[in-house]
């Protein structure tokens, strides 16, 4: 007798944990989505920042290249306005 109740404990047990088991695989294989996912978009945002270094860096090496002469260096907005509407009337 002590056997068979033994054995119904077992099975019992085996069947509460199975569906534990079969929870903890599922919520693997949406972490391993979810890490994926994550590991494409920063991977594109490295790409976007890495474009956007290369843009800063280029129009520095622009700007630095400008005359030290600059008629729009110290200009409030107001002048800078101004300037342009005059340079677009030339």
């Amino acid at each position: 007798m002590e056997k068979e109740h033994l054995e119904i404990l077992l099975e019992d047990i085996k069947d509460k944990v199975e569906p534990i088991l079969e929870g903890y695989d599922t919520l693997h294989s949406k972490i391993d989505r979810v890490e994926e996912n994550l590991e494409e978009k920063i991977e594109f945002l490295g790409t976007k920042i890495d474009a956007v270094a290369n843009d800063l860096a280029a129009h520095r090496a622009d700007t630095e290249s400008h005359p030290k002469g600059n008629p729009m260096l110290g200009m409030g907005r107001a002048d800078v306005n101004f300037y342009n509407a005059l340079v677009g009337i030339l």
